[in-house]
């Protein structure tokens, strides 16, 4: 699974959003493979390290260690760096969640890492008309999506659009699904700015799209 970092500047808020990731997983805060570092604790480079030793440990019941840091904004750049390798190449089946209050104090080579939900950036960037366009067309054929995209003159207006709008609807559901196809999102627009041909970049998307 994707690092995660939850954005918002309400605590309060951040930590709910957090904790429905978690439930979804099969997760509480006091749950055996759970490292939580919670409000006003120190984040250097040794609490870096601790959460390196964390996830490499064995897990104490079935699934993966898991890793919630609530003010992950206020790790030390050193802290950051640290965590470089594991965030590009996590334990088999690890769960990071990193809160923050803005995407200003992460590392830019932290936020590439990670897939980053910022509560800020709210779904009324898409007018209703798009919103409406988004469901209709997920709700269609492949081959009318297909024929769609192919069309289209704007395609990473599209896929920015898309994005919106399923980051707004998985902070309202977290389901599994919901989270697997962020995850495909976020590696579309990476593939973007390679400069993968975004006709190919949207089929993918149409093909694993979910409602």
């Amino acid at each position: 699974m994707i690092p995660w970092i939850i954005i918002d500047s309400d605590i309060t808020k951040r930590t709910e959003q957090i904790l429905k990731i978690l439930e979804d997983q099969g997760l509480k805060q006091n749950h055996p493979n759970m490292f939580w570092v919670g409000k006003g604790e120190k984040l250097g480079i040794e609490q870096a390290k601790k959460v390196i030793d964390h996830l490499n440990l064995r897990p104490y019941q079935s699934g993966g260690q898991a890793v919630v840091i609530i003010e992950a904004d206020n790790l030390t750049p050193e802290a950051q760096n640290s965590l470089l390798k594991t965030l590009e190449e996590p334990p088999i089946d690890a769960i990071i969640l990193f809160g923050g209050a803005s995407e200003d104090n992460f590392l830019p080579t932290v936020l590439s890492r990670c897939q980053v939900i910022n509560s800020q950036f709210k779904i009324h960037n898409l007018k209703l008309e798009d919103k409406e366009g988004i469901e209709k067309l997920i709700g269609s054929s492949i081959e009318q999506r297909f024929q769609f995209v192919e069309k289209l003159e704007d395609k990473q207006k599209l896929l920015d659009r898309i994005t919106i709008y399923y980051q707004e609807k998985l902070r309202n559901n977290p389901a599994k699904s919901q989270v697997s196809f962020l995850e495909d999102l976020i590696q579309a627009h990476r593939w973007a700015k390679q400069n993968v041909n975004l006709r190919a970049i949207l089929e993918y998307i149409m093909l694993r799209a979910v409602k």
